[in-house]
């Protein structure tokens, strides 16, 4: 959440009590005055949204305005088949449009995931590119120093005899000639 909207959360929360609220305290009023008040919260938690966005990312703030025009549409469009006099091709009409709707969310929560995923893993592959220069570094920065540094952790073949999991080894990277020559011409 952005810093200013802090309270968000409890908002979300809120909305939560309130759909259960509607629908114990209104259940001997009927299912159709269950729904109509569940989509004036749908609509208000809708229009609170547009006004604060309140999430950092603008990918989150667009996924949050869809899921609550999915459930708005959902809901708006259930008003109608709680209706005695709906035909039975309205109301398969009434539900295809829903399920296109909610499916449409899917597939748009979907895609989102997948760039999400790929952009965390293209991230942690720049790290670790990142860490291959820093080994170099660090490396040349012992060869060349006489103040005395932290020893190197022993080799795998080194680590105790009771577990050689406890040691981490980063692999030497003297033989990337790129990596090295990137590094003599970097001033440390």
């Amino acid at each position: 959440y952005k810093l200013d909207h802090y309270y968000w959360e409890i908002w979300i929360m809120m909305r939560k009590i309130l759909v259960s609220f509607i629908s114990v305290f209104l259940k001997n009023w009927g299912t159709a005055p269950q729904a109509l008040g569940a989509t004036g919260l749908v609509f208000v938690a809708l229009w609170g949204h547009m006004e604060t966005w309140p999430y950092e990312e603008a990918c989150v703030n667009g996924l949050e305005q869809k899921a609550l025009l999915a459930c708005l549409f959902t809901l708006y469009m259930g008003l109608y088949l709680l209706q005695p006099e709906v035909t039975t091709v309205t109301r398969v009409v009434i539900g295809a449009f829903i399920i296109t709707a909610n499916g449409l969310f899917l597939v748009v929560f979907s895609r989102l995931m997948i760039v999400q995923v790929k952009q965390k893993a293209q991230n942690a592959l720049a790290q670790m590119a990142n860490q291959k220069y820093v080994s170099m570094a660090v490396k040349k920065i012992r060869n060349k120093s006489s103040a005395s540094m932290p020893p190197r952790p022993p080799s795998s073949t080194n680590a105790h005899p009771r577990n050689s999991n406890d040691y981490v080894v980063a692999p030497d990277l003297s033989t990337d000639t790129q990596v090295q020559q990137k590094l003599d011409k970097t001033e440390i």
